[in-house]
C-alpha cells in the first residue's frame, strides 16, 4: 500500500487556530456521521496532550463552531457540521486515514494511504490548487506494508497469541493492581507459564507499536 504524510493548513479550523496559541497537540479521530435538521454532521473525539492541554480543552468547550458533548480526562467528544471538516471535501473511497489527524502549532498532519499512488498525488494536487484557502506539503510518500496500522497489527497475531492475550485481559492481568498472576493464569489455561509468557510477549510486540504509532 502507498502511504503519504502531509502537513496541511486550511481556513476555518478551530483546532488549528487554537494550536497556535496553546502548547498542546490534539489527535482527532472521526467516530461517525449523522443527520440533524437536514444537515450532515460528524462526531469526533480529540485526545489533547501537552503542557497547555487543560487550557485548550477549556477553550474548545466554549467554541461556538463545534458542539462539545463530553469531556473525559484529556478526551474531548464533539460534533461539527461536515462542511467544516476540510478533508471530507477532498476524500473518496480510494483514500483512508491510517492515523488520527494530529493538530499542532497551527497545522494538521495527515497520514493517508491508498492502494494506488496516483490517488495520493491527486489529493496533493487538488489541495495545492486551493491557493489562499489551503496549503499542503508532502512530507513523505512511500510504499509499505501496514504492520503498525492497528487493525492489521491485531490480525497478525497467531491464534495462540490471540487466545493468550484475550485470556489474560479478561482475567484482569492488565489491571492495576493486577487481579491475577501469570502463574495462576497458566494453571487455568493448562499450559506452562513460560509458554504463556512467550505468547504474550510476541502479541504485545505487535500490538504496542501499533498503538504508539497512533500518537507519534
Amino acid at each position: 500500500m502507498w502511504v503519504a504524510e502531509f502537513k496541511v493548513w486550511h481556513k476555518g479550523s478551530v483546532a488549528m487556530e487554537l494550536s497556535r496559541k496553546y502548547n498542546a497537540t490534539l489527535s482527532s479521530f472521526t467516530l461517525n456521521s449523522f443527520e440533524k435538521n437536514r444537515e450532515s454532521y460528524i462526531n469526533r473525539v480529540g485526545v489533547v496532550q501537552g503542557p497547555d492541554a487543560a487550557k485548550l480543552i477549556m477553550v474548545l468547550g466554549k467554541e461556538p463552531r463545534i458542539d462539545v458533548t463530553k469531556v473525559i480526562g484529556n478526551q474531548v467528544f464533539y460534533s461539527l457540521k461536515i462542511n467544516l471538516a476540510f478533508h471530507s471535501v477532498f476524500f473518496d473511497s480510494n483514500l483512508i486515514f491510517i492515523k488520527p489527524v494530529r493538530i499542532m502549532r497551527g497545522f494538521e498532519y495527515w497520514t493517508v494511504a491508498s492502494w494506488d499512488k496516483r490517488n495520493l498525488t491527486k489529493l496533493f494536487s487538488r489541495i495545492k490548487a486551493q491557493k489562499g484557502y489551503a496549503t499542503i506539503e508532502m512530507i513523505s510518500l512511500k510504499q509499505e506494508r501496514l504492520k503498525n496500522f492497528f487493525p492489521t497489527a491485531f490480525a497478525q497475531l497467531t491464534e495462540k497469541q490471540k487466545q493468550a492475550i484475550e485470556a489474560v485481559y479478561r482475567a484482569g492481568y492488565y489491571n492495576y493492581p493486577r487481579s491475577i498472576s501469570l502463574e495462576e493464569l497458566a494453571l487455568q489455561l493448562k499450559i506452562p507459564r513460560t509458554t504463556l509468557q512467550e505468547h504474550l510477549r510476541k502479541a504485545e510486540s505487535k500490538i504496542i507499536p501499533a498503538i504508539m504509532e497512533q500518537f507519534l
